[in-house]
């Protein structure tokens, strides 16, 4: 149990480089603001408070075989887990359009489509490769080799949103 812990957070500290990283590189250098590094990883830290949910995830849901049989929502499958999962993403995704246009001083939209260019290479790094080199333990999404041209639609998908909202210019 204490070794699932102890991974689970500094798996936890390195997606938070990794994505402070993500946003200095291509948030704060390729939009040509000052903020520095560390001013920028500390705001970053509050996107991954969502995810403190998952802690209690064994005492919400001590029965999970039986909660994890899964309904179709349109094309996306959902159990109890599943359902904490995309939620406490959309609210990190939340905190982190909102932390990318304070720091930044962009407009809501522009913070949008640099959070969505952020998106792309911290998803690909995150459950491509760290999490089946690293095991993370707990609840993780795995991906088949079809859901690859998957991964490339919506990455395109999402670099279009980031262009069209302006997120390569510099005001």
């Amino acid at each position: 149990f204490y070794t699932s812990v102890i991974a689970s957070i500094s798996i936890g500290i390195l997606k938070w480089l990794i994505l402070s990283a993500l946003v200095y590189l291509l948030g704060v250098k390729l939009l040509g603001s000052d903020a520095s590094f560390g001013a920028t990883s500390s705001v970053l830290a509050f996107v991954f408070v969502p995810e403190i949910l998952f802690i209690f995830m064994p005492v919400m849901f001590p029965t999970e075989p039986y909660l994890s049989q899964a309904w179709q929502f349109m094309l996306i499958p959902i159990s109890w887990p599943l359902a904490l999962y995309y939620i406490t993403h959309l609210w990190s995704l939340f905190i982190l359009v909102l932390a990318i246009e304070k720091m930044l001083d962009v407009t809501r939209g522009k913070a949008f489509g640099t959070a969505m260019l952020v998106a792309i290479p911290y998803f690909i790094t995150n459950y491509l490769i760290l999490n089946p080199i690293l095991g993370t333990p707990g609840f993780r999404i795995e991906f088949t080799s079809i859901s690859s041209q998957m991964i490339l639609f919506i990455s395109s998908i999402a670099l279009s949103v980031a262009a069209f909202l302006g997120a390569f210019k510099k005001e």
